[in-house]
């Protein structure tokens, strides 16, 4: 979904007082924001007031959507900071210090909004807004905000200028290049990248995606540096939170690989499990600490363990356990993974009790001799002979040309259940029930130091209804009944619930 507004501002800020409802709504320190902050701001809110009016209505809500501002009246320097401040721009830092004062008015306004907005699926919003009198930063500028869970975000600020080649006006970064870099004004917006789709992959799942955690991470960070106790320095030449994702050594990695430093995009991985090596600077810490997270990558076969899941969990137990670091695991998971061989699902038959009535149920499964010659491999089967001379090859296992469809998951289950209790020992672990977690992630969670779990996921070994059907009648009627919070957090296992 795409939405659109104008802004249109009054003259003073005395033309804003009939909007003061609105500033109620949120916080007082709504009252602290620039002229144009605020216009900004209240546009936002009454486009949300739209959305939460038909949040319910499944034809007109959006999964995805992205709001467009566009600012009438020309801004001027003053309109842009917090009143009474001021600012002197010095010759030629005139387009930085425009950029750097954007870029704090959109952090601004996404603290007071941002969660509302994840909330009603708005991901992106934009401003556009022209700067006048202030030298050469003059003209269009774009305010490019993207919601990533509505506690972070990142901010990107371009210029809109002509290419001196192609004579087109194009999005110009100032400082650092953003991906809009270079690209027409007048391009179309794109459909949602592969990033963005499995963002929405993971809040289908009710959690984050496992990329978008460092992040988190550093606002985190910054969070705790900006309401510190004065007389605590941070070291000036330190970055508050250094990220370093680690890979198998090798493509294949398995069991035995070690561990190696990545530098990839977010989101090429290939295995369902992804780690950091973090160094964050806190209060507590000002020069600095080292810590390991690794985290279900719920996209990936839906965060499932099998072989290469649990080879690469050990990997990074073992070493957190050799470095005497903490180990932090974000579960999102369900639990083991029991494949299908997809070769066999495709062209297996049915061998009926009565081929005429279905309904009395069936004696076998079984291939026709083209289909076994084919996929023969991937099965053991007997061969039958029916007295029409057709011949069958009933299945009697199912063995797949794949890896990690089966019972070997279990045993890779054992393996990183051992691991987590030996780093029990030799380290400080702790488990965040980001998502549901489900059969070895829950024997996890119980297995570290410390478990933290949301209020709305669950802890459970197995879902209710197997249970119901293993009591023969209806007695559960949702996983939180099972592992939810008043379970979990009563029994022990849980040492804190968030929200």
């Amino acid at each position: 979904m795409f939405l659109r507004t104008l802004i249109r501002q009054p003259t003073t800020y005395e033309g804003l007082s009939s909007y003061q409802r609105l500033d109620a709504e949120t916080s007082h320190t709504q009252l602290a924001m620039s002229f144009t902050s605020r216009s900004i701001f209240r546009s936002l809110m009454g486009a949300m007031e739209e959305l939460e009016l038909n949040s319910h209505n499944t034809t007109i809500k959006s999964e995805h959507a992205h709001m467009y501002l566009y600012v009438i009246r020309e801004q001027h320097v003053d309109d842009l900071v917090p009143f009474p401040k001021k600012i002197n721009i010095e010759a030629g830092q005139e387009e930085t210090t425009i950029e750097a004062i954007l870029e704090e008015l959109a952090q601004e306004i996404h603290s007071s909004v941002g969660v509302r907005m994840h909330r009603l699926g708005v991901f992106v919003w934009e401003v556009k807004l022209w700067v006048t009198a202030c030298g050469q930063a003059n003209g269009a500028w774009r305010v490019i905000v993207n919601n990533v869970t509505g506690h972070t975000s990142t901010v990107h600020i371009y210029r809109e200028m002509e290419d001196a080649t192609t004579h087109k006006v194009v999005y110009s970064s100032v400082t650092v290049k953003g991906p809009l870099h270079g690209v027409p004004v007048s391009e179309n917006y794109q459909p949602l990248g592969v990033i963005d789709r499995k963002r929405l992959a993971a809040r289908k799942n009710s959690t984050t995606y496992c990329y978008d955690f460092p992040l988190a991470f550093q606002t985190s960070l910054e969070q705790s540096w900006s309401i510190q106790q004065t007389g605590i320095q941070r070291a000036k030449d330190k970055d508050i939170l250094k990220v370093t994702e680690l890979k198998f050594s090798e493509k294949e990695g398995s069991w035995g690989t070690s561990l190696v430093p990545a530098e990839r995009p977010p989101g090429l991985n290939d295995v369902g499990m992804v780690a950091w090596l973090m160094e964050m600077c806190t209060p507590e810490f000002p020069s600095g600490r080292t810590i390991l997270v690794v985290s279900n990558d719920v996209t990936f076969k839906a965060g499932s363990f099998g072989p290469r899941e649990d080879a690469f969990f050990r990997a990074v137990t073992d070493l957190a356990c050799a470095k005497k670091i903490p180990l932090i695991y974000l579960a999102a998971n369900s639990g083991a993974r029991l494949g299908v061989a997809e070769e066999v699902k495709s062209c297996f038959r049915v061998g009926w009790s009565e081929e005429s009535n279905p309904e009395h149920g069936f004696q076998y499964v079984y291939l026709t001799p083209e289909d076994y010659a084919r996929i023969g491999s991937s099965v053991m089967a007997h061969e039958l002979k029916l007295e029409s001379g057709e011949t069958r090859w009933v299945i009697d296992t199912i063995v797949g040309k794949e890896d990690g469809l089966g019972v070997e998951n279990l045993s890779g289950s054992g393996a990183i259940a051992g691991a987590y209790s030996r780093a029990y020992k030799e380290t400080f672990t702790l488990t965040y029930v980001t998502g549901r977690t489900v059969g070895i992630g829950a024997y996890l969670a119980r297995l570290g130091m410390r478990c933290i779990q949301r209020l709305d996921q669950p802890i459970i070994l197995t879902g209710f209804s197997a249970l119901n059907k293993l009591l023969g009648r209806e007695v559960y009627s949702s996983h939180m009944q099972l592992g939810g919070p008043k379970i979990m957090a009563t029994n022990g296992v849980v040492h804190l619930t968030v929200s």
